[in-house]
């Protein structure tokens, strides 16, 4: 179930709505509703045909599951020693697709592949700027509407744990990739627990190994810099 192309169809019908509900949502329904039909007998196929839709809800449910435990992505790291560091220019911005947790004001969500640019302030942090259009999936899901617009990832030197380097798989897209593991700040869902602090991930995927060997190599020439004044 961890093929790129079932973990993009499982993003497309998760986070894609007729009405209120998602295009995944509604399949369940539909598949509730004809196993209830079946054991009825209120077709002329037998009641234990009633165990096939119930099977494929299942089946739907667990790819979902998996799909979405592995952020709709399948990393897969290079092995052996990595190239040598190519620097970032000052002020140069990166293009990127990102996944992860963004946030914007006191909103946070999870997006996936999301067109943005990567760059480096001269304070040393590190920023993902991206822009949330409107998209439509197999023609009648649409996403919500109040998640379009700007959403930021922002990551101080001292908050990165790990760095890691490899391809990472969308469907049939395919990218050189930092993957950075990184603590984060997320709005509480408790009134008194207004900002949390954890560990997650961002997928940072490049254009080209030039921009993601400048991308490593900025991540991780700032946190060797930083990380030893932050216990």
């Amino acid at each position: 179930m961890r093929s790129p192309a079932i973990m993009r169809v499982m993003h497309g019908l998760a986070h894609h709505h007729v009405g209120s509900p998602s295009l995944l949502q509604w399949l369940c329904m539909l598949l509730l509703a004809l196993a209830v039909l079946l054991a009825l007998n209120a077709t002329a196929l037998p009641n234990w045909s009633a165990a096939l839709p119930v099977a494929g809800l299942a089946l739907l449910t667990y790819a979902w599951w998996t799909a979405r435990t592995h952020d709709y992505v399948m990393f897969r790291p290079e092995c052996g020693t990595p190239p040598d560091p190519v620097p970032l220019p000052p002020g140069r911005a990166i293009q990127v697709s990102v996944t992860g947790w963004f946030a914007v004001e006191e909103r946070c969500h999870h997006h996936v592949w999301l067109s943005g640019e990567y760059r480096t302030f001269p304070t040393r942090e590190h920023a993902v700027i991206t822009r949330l259009e409107p998209t439509r999936y197999c023609g009648i899901g649409r996403s919500r509407e109040q998640l379009e617009g700007m959403w930021y990832i922002f990551c101080q030197p001292g908050d990165i744990a790990d760095i890691a380097v490899g391809e990472l798989c969308f469907g049939s897209f395919r990218k050189p990739c930092v993957r950075l593991a990184h603590r984060q700040e997320r709005p509480g869902r408790l009134r008194r627990r207004r900002v949390r602090r954890i560990m997650g991930t961002t997928y940072l995927a490049c254009d080209s190994e030039q921009d993601r060997r400048r991308l490593a190599a900025d991540l991780d020439t700032q946190s060797a810099a930083i990380e030893p004044n932050h216990p």
